[in-house]
């Protein structure tokens, strides 16, 4: 049966935004595609600025991932752009005149949905003056504005000081991320992105590691046995520690050899999807750093 409600890991922000975060729900079926028009449908879901953009079919997906490569020049960035926002997954982080002013308390204009704010009156003005809504959007949404005026919503899940494990040397970034096995999976750039994608399977363990890591899996079962757990016996793996059902499989751990080693035998998908379970919730974190920079 298809899930008619999207939870959505979001900042509750004031104009400037919020380190605090709670769960909110997007009903998907009131959300329109911004190729056609029609109700977007939860399967359909398009990679858009490094968010999901939801369509109305395979055909409108397509189109907004090969819309996406035009950046400035797309014919579908405003409205993508809007829904990014709409569902939560950005947020206002200025006007969208790119000026450093802060946000006037009470100067908000409704924009198909989203409470745009503004600097000064006559930014409002600008966009109040449009007499459609694609007019609208195209002030507030297109691809420099919108820029200037949003980043990306802290996941609650984004830990500073992790490493991506494809650029070890450098830090992880909110606004890089993946899904993988319905969880959240962190990377240093686009690039890295890129990497994932040409060969999944591949980088599957290290991106399972990092699901234990960042406290969105828990371990359920022993990977090794499939059994029971001894809560006497563990090993640590690269900052996770995993706990073993007896002497002969912590052996067979730590025989393995270094890091990358442990972490292949540990959280191969076989063994991690039957030892480790998603969490049904998760906290605001306490150490979030890097809230998402604006798209390049």
């Amino acid at each position: 049966m298809v899930i008619r409600q999207l939870a959505l890991l979001l900042a509750v922000a004031s104009s400037l935004g919020s380190s605090f975060v709670q769960a909110q729900e997007v009903e998907i079926s009131t959300l329109r595609c911004v190729v056609t028009g029609k109700p977007a449908k939860e399967e359909c879901v398009a990679a858009f600025n490094f968010g999901k953009v939801y369509l109305c079919s395979d055909d409108c997906v397509e189109a907004v991932e090969q819309d996406a490569k035009r950046r400035s020049r797309g014919e579908y960035v405003a409205r993508a752009n809007h829904q990014l926002v709409l569902t939560k997954q950005y947020e206002v982080k200025g006007c969208y005149c790119g000026k450093p002013d802060p946000l006037q308390q009470g100067r908000v204009s409704d924009v198909d949905g989203v409470d745009v704010g503004f600097c000064c009156e006559s930014c409002q003005a600008a966009v109040d003056a449009q007499t459609d809504v694609q007019g609208k959007l195209d002030l507030v949404f297109a691809y420099l504005p919108f820029k200037k005026a949003y980043r990306k919503t802290t996941s609650p899940y984004f830990r500073k000081g992790i490493k991506c494990f494809m650029m070890p040397k450098k830090n992880v970034r909110n606004r890089y991320t993946i899904e993988h096995h319905e969880g959240t999976v962190f990377l240093c750039c686009a690039n890295c992105i890129k990497k994932y994608r040409k060969d999944v399977a591949k980088h599957s363990p290290q991106c399972n590691h990092q699901l234990v890591l960042t406290g969105q899996f828990e371990q359920i079962k022993c990977p090794i046995t499939g059994g029971e757990i001894d809560p006497s016996i563990e090993v640590e793996v690269v900052g996770v520690k995993v706990r073993l059902a007896d002497p002969a499989a912590r052996e067979q751990l730590e025989a393995a050899g270094d890091d990358e080693s442990k972490i292949a035998l540990v959280f191969e998908d076989g063994r991690f999807l039957r030892a480790f379970a998603k969490r049904p919730s998760v906290n605001a974190p306490t150490d979030v750093d890097d809230a998402g920079s604006a798209p390049r």
